[in-house]
């Protein structure tokens, strides 16, 4: 199953990084950030979300549902834990 028809990030980079900054500013004042350590975030968080939803919808499919719902990618993330 593919969910996503271009190869272009689903999360915007300047998005993505702002959100680093704002959640690195809060555990530690002056945090500098490599940039390549920021992109690594950005695929691998990319990545991880990409697989969730396919998983989630792989299981609303399996029990004859049509819409993704809080408690079915609760229930994914429950029997995919690590």
């Amino acid at each position: 199953m593919l969910l996503q028809r271009s190869p272009n990030c689903m999360i915007l980079k300047a998005e993505f990084e702002r959100l680093v900054r704002e959640l690195g500013g809060k555990a530690k004042k002056g945090l500098r950030r490599n940039p390549k350590a920021i992109d690594s975030l950005h695929y691998g968080s990319q990545d991880y979300l990409q697989e969730l939803f396919e998983n989630v919808n792989a299981a609303v499919e399996h029990c004859g549902g049509k819409t993704t719902k809080p408690k079915d990618l609760a229930l994914v993330q429950e029997v995919t834990k690590k």
